[in-house]
């Protein structure tokens, strides 16, 4: 339990299953195999389950019988094709049920046993796939890029952020008080990073249980820790950083593989929080490494070899004070998880950062490079036989050696650094080490009877006794397929190429599976098996060979000139003659010819022989003496051992080398010679300036940017600020190319002699001409006493990106006066626009800063009366509430306050009117009880939501805000109702009610002044039926009002009453028999019928005109920018806001949109105070910049 455990399974993709008894066929998602799945036959529905229980009897017979095998196939949710119910048939409360799918019946649920079942137990907190990455093209080439390299070993290239990294490190890198090298973190540019504090935290409870879980680990993960603050390499931090300027770190402990017992605690700066990570703003600088082969061919070189390594390298670098605060980390003090955790901060480069590798390289060659002079010898070690923090080196004598150790060690003794684990094939070297410094395996070895052990030299097995290479293959268990089979070939290591011609065969079973079209993951065909097993068998014979390490310098083609040139490069061997051999003929025909050219592949080889051999001195060998020929047939391990592999060809022992020519000319229809074809493109590329200048939001950039231009076109380096010639230079320029693409024939007719524009011309008025080729006014201004630029403007279009620029400028300059003002702005500047008031007038409609002053609120089409208004229906069927007040009262000796509650119909326009004794949620029940108990049953109520009051607005806004509108509604729902509230500060939504509220409030004002002393309950309730009773007796329409002929003017009290002031003639004709009861229906439904009739035709018809807002306006869109109305808040302090989602109504109008509003107030340190919030308003509070 609590614990993780992986379970090795094959991936089975395109399986199809069919019910028994279906037609149906269901693609199932990619399935997992399994070596058995828990679940007994027992569990299995059959029919004779069905046939137990009554309600299943019907479908018993649909069930398959259960065949003798196992269940070989689970079929999970991620299935849910699969799993669609088609059927169900139900039981009781405590019986199965059948289900019905696209595979046939299942029962689901309890049923009788018929034996007695196997318990089956499984727990699974959580099932994850972790697939095995499928293979890219890259890792193929990965795998043989020593077959196929088109660069030399040491070439490298260095790309901008490398040169960037350089130069930081160069500038920054120092020796602390401590002796350390102190480096920054070399960053892109400095980051502003999230506050990502809750991450560390949840990876450092993940951390405390797995530390818990697991003692030893526990121990291992604090010992380390300890060690880091013993050595200084980390530090408590108690103030708080600045914000944006720290970042923590999580980390995690890892075991090496080959030393068991030794933990390395490794810090995730690649963890990602908020989309970033550490390392995404760090760079990781060139690769400063030494060629791994080279210095592994250096350490052959001469016959005493010593190796060393630098303890806790990235540990010893040490980071600016500056930069540690995005080192930080959680850790518990003194180890103790049950305690809080602390914060600390990483004083040193870490591992983990993708900057440290390249840190740490450039400070162990820069430390080098200081010391030359003092320690020659030892710098050249550091700076040339170093991998990583690996030193590995061959010396001529042994007094050499010691002598280099000690001065290898002063070396980083001079930047703090140590030099540990020291191994030497020299007992004499050994013992001039301290015990201290030597490797583990040495420590406790009598050098005078006791062999020297074995040990691995950057991954080759070094025989210290003996002096010489051996090699062991341990290979992990993988699949005979091309995957596998791939991941094998790849893993064996073998950077000298010792055992080329053993690999080789590997490589053919690959690449004939490859041939073949053979999937990934498809077992290796019969033929192929055999060859594989056998080779992989072979594997375990390369333990019988030994190669010495040290050769004696004095005793393929492409291969050849590479090895060439990198020995002597690396060796700094003094070599006399060069001589190459090749066993095939067509090679030396590429390599000496002159004349043709070759496709891409031959064409790089021939290129690096060429540029590192002399092409006369390449040789014909006969391929049975071609050493070569091994690595390109393959053999296996006793092959090897007998062949000249290790010895070369006999001729080379030879006191005289003889050589042999060979004819080497082309063969006529070679393929790889290529066929020369000449093509000529030619592009004219127009330059667009209307285009760039569109990036400019400022005519004063625009100008600079020119000016910098045209600097640079003259030659002149200089970082100077721009003078004002330059500048005037530069708006010239922009005005020329303005003119240029607008003004093209007129700049040509006016460039002729004599040369002026035709009569019907729009600028022919304006007299133009031309001055330095630019385009002015001619005007009647040549005589007077002022500037050129009054007398001749120079002419401008009217649209382009120049023009817009200079309007905004001076529109700016003039702090966004009207258009006549930035117009007259323009002309005394000396800038005359064609259709200028036109041009000027579409800016300003633009310009934000004009809309924010000056803009008028959105306005949308009056949207069509709901039917609630326009269909007949029984009085306060659908009605709008609101309250007003308050009212104050005299209760005793107490003044309390009172509030009126107006229910109005939206069809009749009748009112009804209750008293509230306060605002609370069971007040305002009490009072719609009451209005449902006298006048029916409502269908609908609207209302808005509490924030237009006149009087005591505060206060019953408050109040009103912390109704319990879910209650409110629970309790209309149960009467059938619904509650719709209307959007907030749409005050004109609610007209309907507002305008009754207006009119109650008229009516009261004039009963109250004839009131005497202060009200009380009883009074003030008396005084709103009254003010119900008056409002409701007001005419719906007054068009006949004078007419003493007409009918009595409809009023709401008609509907609700059937009674009038004026007696209504009885209708039709009455007998004895309709005074009874039974018969009373007809004169009411007969009055009802002519309230409606006389409805439709004297009020529907005046409400169908819109009083404003008459046109379709442009709809406020997603992304909008708005400034947000407020009544109470000066114009420039309304709130600035974002558009996030346009409600559209039936037409396809927009009348109300949800918007996301922020707060300015920030914190001390940048940090919002006030988190954006989200509302709904009405476009009429809405300023669309």
């Amino acid at each position: 339990m609590g614990r993780d455990s992986v379970v090795k399974s094959q991936r089975v993709c395109k399986l199809k299953v069919r019910g028994f008894s279906s037609n149906v066929s269901i693609n199932l998602p990619p399935a997992y195999t399994r070596d058995f799945i828990p679940l007994d036959r027992a569990h299995i529905p059959t029919c004779q389950t069905a046939n137990k229980w009554k309600h299943l009897v019907s479908m018993a017979q649909e069930i398959p019988p259960l065949l003798d095998c196992g269940v070989g196939l689970l079929i999970g949710y991620d299935c849910s094709r699969a799993l669609i119910p088609r059927r169900v048939i139900t039981g009781g409360d405590y019986e199965p049920y059948a289900i019905e799918t696209d595979l046939g019946w299942s029962i689901v649920g309890s049923a009788p046993q018929r034996v007695q079942a196997k318990d089956v137990t499984g727990f699974c907190h959580r099932v994850s796939v972790r697939e095995v990455p499928p293979i890219t093209p890259f890792a193929v080439i990965k795998a043989l890029e020593s077959d196929f390299a088109d660069t030399k070993p040491g070439d490298r290239s260095i790309s901008q952020e490398d040169i960037c990294f350089l130069q930081i490190l160069k500038e920054r890198i120092q020796q602390n008080k401590d002796g350390h090298l102190e480096m920054p973190l070399p960053f892109k540019a400095r980051p502003h990073l999230p506050d990502n504090k809750r991450l560390a935290l949840v990876r450092l409870k993940h951390l405390k249980r797995k530390l818990d879980r697991d003692p030893k680990f526990k121990i291992d993960y604090v010992r380390f820790m300890e060690g880091v603050f013993k050595d200084g390499d980390a530090e408590k931090v108690e103030n708080q950083a600045e914000l944006g300027k720290v970042w923590y770190i999580p980390h995690q402990g890892v075991y090496h593989p080959r030393k068991p017992g030794k933990i390395r605690v490794v810090f995730d700066c690649s963890a990602r929080y908020e989309g970033t990570s550490l390392n995404d703003h760090l760079l990781t600088g060139p690769d400063l490494t030494n060629s791994l082969t080279a210095v592994l061919c250096r350490f052959r070189k001469y016959p005493i070899a010593v190796m060393c390594d630098v303890e806790k390298m990235f540990h010893r670098f040490h980071v600016s004070e500056d930069d540690r605060d995005y080192l930080r980390f959680l850790w518990w003090e003194n180890g103790d998880t049950n305690s809080e955790p602390s914060e600390y901060r990483m004083k040193v480069h870490l591992f983990g950062a993708s900057s440290s590798p390249g840190c740490a390289n450039y400070g162990m060659k820069h430390l080098a490079t200081q010391c030359e002079k003092e320690y020659p010898s030892a710098a050249s070690f550091i700076q040339k036989h170093f991998y990583v923090d690996d030193g590995l080196i061959s010396v001529k004598s042994v007094g050499e050696t010691i002598e280099l150790v000690k001065d290898a060690q002063a070396v980083c003794a001079k930047g703090k650094l140590h030099l540990h684990k020291f191994l030497s094939n020299s007992r004499e070297v050994l013992d001039s080490v301290e015990i201290a410094a030597c490797a583990t395996e040495v420590k406790n070895v009598d050098l005078n009877h006791n062999d020297l052990p074995v040990q691995r030299v950057l991954g080759i097995r070094w025989n210290i006794e003996n002096d010489s290479f051996s090699f062991k293959v341990s290979l992990e268990e993988k699949p005979a397929t091309r995957r596998g089979i791939l991941s094998i070939v790849a893993s064996l290591y073998d950077p000298l190429g010792f055992l080329a011609p053993v690999i080789l065969e590997g490589k053919r079973v690959l690449q004939e599976m490859c041939q073949r079209g053979t999937g990934w993951d498809e077992p290796l065909p019969k033929d192929l098996k055999s060859r594989w097993e056998t080779w992989m068998k072979d594997l375990e014979n390369l333990e019988r060979i030994e190669i010495q390490r040290c050769f004696i310098p004095d005793s393929f083609a492409v291969t050849s000139a590479s090895v060439s040139s990198m020995l002597r490069e690396e060796l700094e061997l003094k070599i006399d003659d060069e001589y190459f051999w090749t066993d095939s003929k067509v090679v030396l025909g590429y390599i000496n010819n002159e004349a043709r050219r070759f496709h891409v592949f031959v064409a790089n080889r021939v290129q690096r022989i060429r540029e590192n051999t002399d092409a006369r001195k390449w040789y014909y060998v006969d391929t049975g003496e071609n050493p070569a020929d091994h690595a390109s047939r393959g053999l296996k391990v006793a092959d090897l051992i007998k062949s000249n592999w290790f010895s070369g060809p006999g001729f080379l022992w030879e006191r005289e080398i003889a050589t042999k020519q060979a004819t080497s000319d082309l063969l006529v229809g070679d393929p790889e010679v290529r066929t020369t074809q000449v093509l000529k493109v030619e592009a004219a590329r127009q330059f667009d300036i209307q285009k760039h200048l569109l990036r400019f939001s400022r005519w004063a950039t625009a100008v600079n940017v020119i000016a910098r231009i045209q600097r640079l076109a003259k030659r002149i380096r200089t970082a100077e600020p721009l003078n004002v010639e330059e500048r005037k230079q530069a708006a010239q320029t922009l005005v020329k190319l303005a003119q240029q693409d607008a003004f093209q024939e007129e700049l040509n007719t006016l460039s002729q002699k004599l040369g002026r524009l035709p009569c019907n011309h729009p600028l022919f008025q304006l007299d133009p001409f031309l001055q330095d080729g630019i385009m002015r006014v001619g005007g009647r201004l040549r005589k007077a006493s002022v500037p050129l630029e009054l007398r001749h403007p120079v002419i401008l279009p009217k649209d382009g990106a120049v023009t817009n620029l200079i309007i905004a400028h001076h529109h700016a300059k003039i702090q966004h006066q009207g258009r006549g003002q930035t117009l007259n702005a323009l002309r005394v500047n000396g800038y005359w626009i064609a259709g200028g008031s036109k041009a000027v007038a579409q800016y300003i409609r633009q310009c934000v800063q004009c809309r924010k002053a000056r803009a008028p609120p959105e306005e949308q089409r009056m949207a069509d009366l709901p039917s609630d208004r326009v269909d007949p229906t029984p009085p306060f069927t659908y009605c709008g509430m609101d309250c007003f007040g308050p009212f104050h009262t005299k209760q005793g000796r107490k003044d309390q306050k009172r509030y009126g509650l107006l229910f109005t119909c939206f069809c009749s326009r009748a009112v009804h009117i209750d008293m509230l004794e306060d605002l609370t949620t069971d007040a305002f029940i009490n009072a719609l009880r009451c209005f449902i108990a006298l006048r029916g049953a409502v269908r609908h109520i609207r209302s808005d939501q509490g924030t237009n009051f006149m009087g005591a607005r505060n206060e019953m806004a408050k109040a009103l805000k912390e109704l319990d509108k879910e209650r409110v509604t629970a309790y209309l729902a149960e009467k059938q109702c619904d509650f719709q509230m209307n959007t907030p500060h749409s005050s004109h939504a609610g007209g309907a009610w507002e305008r009754q509220i207006r009119t109650v409030r008229s009516v009261l004002s004039t009963v109250l002044a004839g009131s005497v002393g202060r009200l009380d309950d009883a009074s003030l309730r008396t005084f709103l039926y009254e003010a119900m009773c008056i409002v409701n007796n007001r005419p719906l329409t007054v068009d006949n009002i004078n007419d003493p002929k007409s009918l009595e003017p409809l009023t709401p009290n008609h509907l609700i009453t059937m009674k009038s002031s004026i007696p209504l003639p009885p209708p039709g004709k009455f007998v004895k028999e309709d005074l009874y009861a039974k018969k009373r229906w007809r004169r009411v439904q007969y009055l009802t019928e002519q309230f409606w009739h006389r409805w439709r035709k004297e009020y529907l018809v005046n409400i169908a005109l819109r009083q404003r807002w008459h046109t379709p306006r442009r709809n406020v869109e997603v992304g909008d920018i708005v400034i947000l109305k407020e009544e109470d808040v000066p114009r420039n302090e309304w709130k600035l806001a974002r558009v996030v989602e346009a409600h559209e109504d039936d037409d396809g109008l927009v009348r109300k949109v949800t918007i996301q509003t922020g707060d300015r107030k920030l914190g001390k340190r940048g940090e919002r105070l006030i988190q954006p919030s989200i509302i709904q308003r009405p476009i009429q509070k809405l300023v669309v910049l």
